[in-house]
């Protein structure tokens, strides 16, 4: 089961040597998004008046945290990636979807693609895939994903 947290607004700030930094803080529970927005657009343009960096980007994350800690399963590994690849319906971007310690029952096992390709005719692996054009995936310009190009296995360190 997961529980909700606080909603977190981060203000991104640069400086001249193009690093980044950030002031992080909670907003009540319960706050919808647009209050939360606007208490960060407040608290950005007080927190401009005391930094000499500018302010790049502003987050508001919602996050559930699981109460489940029970451990991973064994042989689990963040770095071993499934890469769901999109075309987005603007024939013009793709956005790429990440699913860390894939399950190498989900990998194809016969050549060409044995252990790297994924299986998109698993049911998990299609039921999966079906979430995300359910759910109205869009890429971070709010294009909507249109049709799956490449899934496979990835190494990330």
């Amino acid at each position: 089961m997961f529980v909700p947290i606080c909603p977190t607004i981060e203000l991104v700030l640069l400086d001249e040597s193009g690093s980044t930094g950030s002031i992080t803080f909670h907003v009540p529970f319960g706050s919808t998004v647009t209050e939360a927005a606007a208490s960060a657009s407040a608290l950005a343009a007080v927190a401009l008046s005391v930094t000499d960096c500018v302010l790049v980007r502003q987050r508001i994350r919602y996050q559930y945290k699981s109460d489940d800690t029970s451990a991973a399963e064994p042989g689990s590994s963040i770095k071993r990636a499934g890469v769901f690849i999109f075309a987005n319906a603007d024939d013009a971007t793709q956005t790429l979807v990440s699913v860390p310690g894939i399950r190498d029952e989900v990998l194809e096992t016969e050549e060409p693609g044995t252990g790297v390709i994924i299986d998109t005719s698993l049911s998990s692996v299609s039921d999966f895939i079906s979430a995300l054009f359910d759910a109205g995936i869009v890429n971070p310009f709010d294009v909507a994903i249109a049709s799956l190009v490449a899934a496979y296995r990835q190494s990330r360190v």
